[in-house]
């Protein structure tokens, strides 16, 4: 039997970047590349997305660099924006002075630099009964990061686990939601 070689994983949609961008679905129909990681254009393409557009709209020259300078302030190179916005999907929902907020698996972090230090905060929750978690609009602090340690502050974006920190929570506590 004889496979037929497409190419139509070359259309996947990278708008999934663009905040508030509604075609963030898949098409089912669309064979995905075996690894679960793009080529090298396509890396480029969600990179300059990133760096080109705010909110689905073309930023100007000078909007693109304070961009890039956010980026630069708060130590993190073009490996740390590829590994975050690239490999895991991250979405970018702002980008200040000195901070970034982004949302990666459910979850918000806001990434702050005051001094030489980088401030990592995550998103507050409350659990019901049931246990369900529901997001609040408000942070607490995670971990402090030298700045050039930035790498460890992408890895506890990535590696954060909801359920995996409900199991553990409840294992330690003994509470009586279903982990």
């Amino acid at each position: 039997m004889k496979y037929k070689v497409t190419n139509n994983y070359r259309k996947k949609d990278f708008s999934y970047l663009l905040y508030n961008n509604p075609s963030n679905q898949n098409n089912e129909n669309t064979p995905l590349p075996k690894a679960d990681y793009y080529s090298k254009e396509k890396r480029n393409n969600i990179i300059n997305k990133l760096f080109n557009y705010n909110n689905g709209k073309l930023m100007t020259k000078e909007e693109q660099e304070q961009r890039k300078q956010i980026f630069n302030r708060l130590g993190l190179d073009f490996h740390l924006i590829e590994r975050l916005f690239v490999k895991y999907k991250a979405q970018l929902l702002s980008a200040t002075y000195d901070q970034i907020i982004v949302f990666q698996n459910q979850d918000k972090w806001k990434l702050i630099r005051i001094g030489q230090q980088l401030f990592l905060y995550h998103n507050n929750y409350y659990v019901a009964s049931d246990g369900t978690r529901y997001r609040g609009n408000n942070y607490h602090l995670q971990q402090i990061f030298p700045l050039e340690e930035a790498h460890k502050a992408i890895t506890k974006i990535v590696g954060y686990d909801w359920e995996k920190h409900r199991k553990i929570y409840c294992e330690k506590t003994n509470c009586f939601v279903n982990a």
